[in-house]
């Protein structure tokens, strides 16, 4: 299982500002951190062979700590790596943008939200199977959810519990109670709930519902995060207006691309159709390769994208029959 959760710290500050940090002491990059796109402006142009074609001229964007809004021109390439409420921020703050209906088409889709939490208890659970799905309950108000048993998955390390691996207390390294992680999908019926009243729904409620032996459980701690209309809806008849990676075409605007778990790829489409961690990953390398394709005139080499192994037999056949 090749996902990690942390107790201790943030994604921002754990996983991608070491990352920012590598970036431009290794690479010579400048991220900006902290900062929301405004307005991309886009000029005509004309390509090697005289087209006439767009290109995006300059960006906008604002820094929140300072409200101070600066403009980058002579831009080369962006890829709008974006879900549905940045691209719609985007668009409308971009009108040259909006004139293009593939961009247009893409800031009218909307996300479902979403809730996270993740409990500690003062007791190992026993379950059958450490990933399990909520299905049906009232409790949900209309949402899907899912809760993991992380300390089956990964470990019930000192970590987990926000501890140092090195720490010498023995209580440190004594193995505690289970922790979960829970999530909601399409939650508009709980968000307006507290985010002790949802620890209670799923404590008092749900947990035990699948698994009686939660009830003898006790809470040590909890967390809740709450996402409104962050993540993609891929509803029926969304995929005509969903963004392709190549933006508006190489043949309209080359120097802008798109990335994310709901851009259509097309002949670049990946074997992670239906799994959207993965798929944005892929995108992102293809996203990059495209661009540096449309815009580039030295040579380079395209980052190199594996594809998902062959089917294993016993699905083939499933399939078949």
């Amino acid at each position: 299982f090749d996902v990690r959760w942390i107790k201790k710290g943030t994604v921002s500050d754990s996983l991608i500002a070491p990352l920012a940090t590598k970036l431009q002491e290794e690479y010579d990059l400048n991220v900006l951190g902290g900062c929301r796109v405004g307005e991309i402006k886009v000029e005509s142009g004309s390509d090697s062979n005289e087209k006439d074609i767009l290109k995006a001229s300059s960006i906008t964007y604002e820094d929140f700590k300072t409200k101070k809004s600066t403009t980058i021109s002579d831009i080369d390439g962006i890829i709008l790596a974006l879900g549905c409420k940045g691209m719609e921020g985007v668009i409308k703050s971009s009108p040259d943008l909006a004139r293009l209906p593939v961009f247009s088409r893409a800031a009218s889709l909307k996300g479902i939200d979403v809730i996270s939490c993740r409990i500690w208890f003062d007791k190992v659970v026993p379950t059958r199977t450490p990933a399990n799905v909520f299905s049906r309950f009232e409790e949900l108000r209309g949402a899907g959810g899912t809760f993991f048993m992380l300390d089956q998955l990964q470990g019930n390390t000192p970590e987990l519990w926000g501890e140092s691996s090195e720490s010498s207390d023995v209580d440190h390294v004594t193995p505690r109670g289970s922790v979960v992680a829970c999530d909601f999908y399409n939650a508009g019926g709980l968000m307006s709930l507290s985010d002790e009243d949802i620890i209670k729904v799923l404590t008092d409620e749900l947990l035990p519902s699948a698994v009686p032996k939660f009830a003898d459980a006790k809470v040590v701690d909890s967390w809740v995060g709450k996402y409104p209309g962050t993540v993609s809806w891929f509803s029926p008849g969304s995929y005509k207006l969903r963004p392709p990676l190549e933006g508006a075409g190489n043949g309209i605007l080359p120097n802008v691309k798109c990335a994310g778990d709901w851009v259509r790829m097309g002949e670049r489409e990946h074997g992670a159709k239906g799994l959207c961690q993965e798929r944005a990953y892929v995108s992102g390398f293809e996203a990059a390769n495209s661009l540096l394709r449309s815009t580039y005139k030295g040579p380079f080499s395209p980052h190199q994208v594996l594809q998902t192994r062959e089917d294993e037999p016993q699905f083939k056949i499933g399939v078949d029959i």
